[in-house]
C-alpha cells in the first residue's frame, strides 16, 4: 500500500490523505501531549530548588519522553465548507 490511510467508522470507507472523497468536509485538528516527571531535588529554598531544575532542564540532564505522559487531548478546531480549508 502506498501513502497513508485513514479510516472512518462512520462512512465505512477507506480513503488515502489528500484524496478527495465526495460530501466529507475537512477539519483541523489538534493534538495535544502533556508530559511532566517529578523529581527530588535538595537545595535551601523554593527558589533554589526551582533555579537548579531550571538548570538541569536547560542543560537536558532532565529529559522527558513517551514514559511521562500524564495527559492527552484531541480537539477539532474548525471544518471547511465543502470539503476544502
Amino acid at each position: 500500500r502506498g501513502g497513508c490511510i485513514f479510516y472512518s467508522k462512520y462512512c465505512k470507507k477507506y480513503y488515502k490523505k489528500g484524496s478527495a472523497v465526495r460530501g466529507m468536509k475537512e477539519y483541523m485538528v489538534r493534538y495535544t501531549e502533556v508530559l511532566a516527571r517529578t523529581e527530588k531535588i535538595e537545595a535551601d529554598s523554593d527558589e533554589d530548588a526551582y533555579n537548579i531544575a531550571r538548570i538541569r532542564y536547560n542543560d537536558e540532564k532532565v529529559v522527558l519522553n513517551a514514559d511521562d505522559l500524564t495527559g492527552r487531548e484531541i480537539k477539532v478546531l474548525k471544518s471547511g465548507a465543502g470539503g476544502s480549508l
